[in-house]
C-alpha cells in the first residue's frame, strides 16, 4: 500500500511541476518571449531615465523559472524514455540535478 501511495504521490508532483508550471508562469506573468525588443540604445536610456521596473525582474525572475522547468521536462523525457524502454539512463551532464529531482518521481 505505501508503494502505491508513494506512486500516486510521485504522479501528482510531476504533473503539477511538469504541467502546472508552466501554466501558472504563462498565467500570472504571461508570454516568456517579448513583444517588442528594444535597441541597446532604448535600453540604457530607459534604465537611466527610470530605472529597473517591478515588471521587468518578475519577467527576468520568470525566465529563470522556464529555464529551470526546460531542464526538468527534458530531464522527466530522457527519464520516460529510459524506463519504457528499460535501457540503462544516461547521465546527461547538462541536466545536473534536474535529472535525479526527475529520476526520483518517474
Amino acid at each position: 500500500m505505501s508503494r502505491l501511495l508513494r506512486g500516486l504521490g510521485a504522479l501528482v508532483a510531476l504533473v503539477a511541476l511538469v504541467v502546472g508550471v508552466p501554466y501558472a508562469l504563462v498565467r500570472f506573468v504571461g508570454s516568456p518571449f517579448p513583444t517588442v525588443i528594444p535597441s541597446l540604445d532604448q535600453l540604457r536610456q530607459s534604465i537611466e531615465q527610470t530605472g529597473v521596473g517591478e515588471a521587468t525582474i518578475i519577467k527576468l525572475i520568470a525566465c529563470v523559472v522556464w529555464i529551470a522547468w526546460l531542464r526538468l521536462a527534458l530531464a522527466v523525457l530522457v527519464e520516460l524514455a529510459a524506463t519504457t524502454t528499460l535501457r540503462p539512463v544516461p547521465s546527461l551532464r547538462l541536466l545536473g540535478s534536474s535529472q535525479r529531482i526527475a529520476g526520483g518521481l518517474v
